[in-house]
């Protein structure tokens, strides 16, 4: 989304998953031992095979370690950790329940209660920042698009994610987040 003219570029997402930033380059190419950096050439080999394919497998697998949370049916960890957020993610869930039942793998559906995954049985429920970023996406008075607005699922992931954030030590982040919780009354 927006390639050359992205705030990124020229780290733009390239490959089946869309590597972005500049980090991401890096570690891909200190993983395959090529160079995907030095210039346009070099970064857009990584839009071509076999490195599109390569790299999306290198993501899923080793650098955010998704399979782990797929095999466990946990969308919205997988959605986190791809997306890095909750942008699209009724679209996503969408596709995902259409593939289902295209598949027939409902048996494979673990969490999957309805047709939506619950933010309790997800582990973003013990990472303090995509607690935080559930809450946000959800909160009707915030303008992230991609989840429903429902002020009861943002004051939980809020009330979550205060309770991390405290562990942590962070308290700027405890009274940002008691704002938000306070402004849904």
């Amino acid at each position: 989304m927006g390639g050359t003219r992205a705030s990124y570029a020229p780290w733009y997402g390239r490959g089946l998953i869309q590597l972005t930033w500049q980090d991401v380059y890096t570690k891909y190419g200190a993983y395959v031992g090529e160079d995907f950096e030095s210039d346009d050439a070099a970064r857009n080999k990584i839009a071509q095979y076999p490195h599109c394919v390569r790299s999306a497998f290198w993501f899923y697998c080793v650098n955010k370690n998704v399979s782990k949370h797929a095999k466990s049916d946990d969308f919205i960890m997988v959605t986190a950790l791809i997306n890095g957020g909750f942008n699209g993610y009724k679209d996503r869930l969408k596709y995902f329940n259409r593939a289902v039942s295209v598949f027939k793998a409902e048996h494979l559906n673990i969490l999957k209660k309805e047709d939506s995954f619950s933010f309790e049985d997800s582990e973003i429920y013990n990472y303090r920042v995509y607690a935080y970023s559930w809450g946000r996406y959800h909160d009707p008075l915030r303008n992230e698009s991609g989840t429903d607005k429902d002020k009861m699922e943002a004051l939980k992931a809020y009330r979550r994610a205060v309770t991390l954030y405290k562990r942590r030590g962070d308290s700027g982040k405890v009274t940002d987040i008691k704002a938000k919780i306070n402004a849904l009354g």
